[in-house]
């Protein structure tokens, strides 16, 4: 992969050329295993469409466990797919949702000092601003 920007001096436009590799690269299997996966989930779909008729015309014990074993790898395709959306949910709410950044604490901070005590009078009647 080096090999092809053997011609690039500069050190920063390296950096750019081989992050838009990688991304080429990884975009490509992306796809490609996503084509896969929807793939897979139509062939299943298929496989237990045409099992349900045949346990509707010929209903037999090998017929049912065929069936059951379609709807598990079925169920765990679609477990899979349920937890990645939500893993994309929390990552979503992290990069959207409120969190503690620098202005909520100054302001935290700054009510802070304000709801504090900065004079007291002692059981001697003596006024008291030691924080």
């Amino acid at each position: 992969m080096l090999n092809e920007f053997n011609e690039v001096t500069d050190k920063r436009v390296l950096w750019d050329l081989i992050k838009y590799k990688i991304r080429q690269v990884s975009m490509k299997y992306s796809k490609e295993r996503a084509r896969e996966k929807r793939e897979r989930v139509s062939n299943i779909e298929n496989m237990l469409q045409t099992c349900k008729e045949n346990c509707s015309r010929s209903p037999s014990k090998e017929n049912f466990e065929q069936l059951e074993v379609l709807k598990i790898e079925y169920d765990d395709i679609y477990r899979e797919l349920a937890e990645g959306a939500i893993i994309h949910s929390k990552a979503t709410w992290y990069e959207k949702g409120e969190r503690s950044n620098k202005y909520f604490l100054n302001l935290e901070s700054h009510n802070k000092i304000k709801s504090s005590v900065r004079k007291i009078f002692n059981c001697k009647g003596a006024l008291i601003t030691d924080p």
